[in-house]
């Protein structure tokens, strides 16, 4: 019986592989979601470039100062 249990315990491991593919194409349906911002955007792009310049800019600034302390130091 332990024979038989082998190739039924494989098939199963082949399903379960072939489920994980099915979710990666759920992420692919996520981008049809960005169309629908693409129209709330033509309101909101002037605001939402200008924050996020921002933001990029002071992570920068941090990274280095803890860099410098910690070498101070």
């Amino acid at each position: 019986m332990s024979m038989e249990m082998s190739p039924c315990s494989r098939t199963s491991m082949g399903r379960r592989r072939r489920r994980r593919r099915r979710r990666r194409r759920r992420r692919r349906r996520r981008r049809r979601r960005r169309r629908r911002r693409r129209r709330r955007r033509r309101r909101r792009r002037r605001r939402r470039r200008r924050r996020r310049r921002r933001r990029r800019r002071r992570r920068r600034r941090r990274s280095r100062r803890r860099r410098g302390s910690g070498a101070g130091s």
